[in-house]
C-alpha cells in the first residue's frame, strides 16, 4: 500500500471516528436522562451505558489513528519544528 493511500485511510478513519465520538457524546449529554433510572431507557436500541461504551471504544480507535497519523507525518512535523527554531518563530 502506498504511503499516500495509507495517510488517506488514516485521515478518513480519524474523521469518521471523531464524528461518531461527537455524536455519541452529544446523545449521552443531551438526549439521555441522568440519575439512577437512566439505565432503563432505550434510545435507538441502546441503553445509556451502551452509548458510553460505543463512545469510549470509538474514541480509543481515534487515539490509535491519531498516533499512526503522527508517526506517518513525523518527518514533516520535525522539519517544521527545526525550521521554526531556526527562524526563531517560536
Amino acid at each position: 500500500m502506498s504511503n499516500l493511500r495509507t495517510k488517506v485511510i488514516v485521515d478518513v478513519a480519524m474523521s469518521v471516528t471523531m464524528l461518531v465520538s461527537l455524536v455519541t457524546g452529544l446523545v449521552i449529554w443531551l438526549l439521555l436522562p441522568e440519575g439512577q433510572q437512566s439505565g432503563k431507557y432505550l434510545l435507538w436500541g441502546l441503553y445509556k451505558h451502551q452509548w458510553g461504551d460505543v463512545h469510549t471504544y470509538v474514541s480509543l480507535v481515534f487515539v490509535v489513528a491519531l498516533v499512526i497519523h503522527l508517526v506517518l507525518n513525523a518527518r514533516l512535523l520535525l522539519d517544521m519544528i527545526k525550521f521554526s527554531l531556526k527562524s526563531k518563530l517560536i
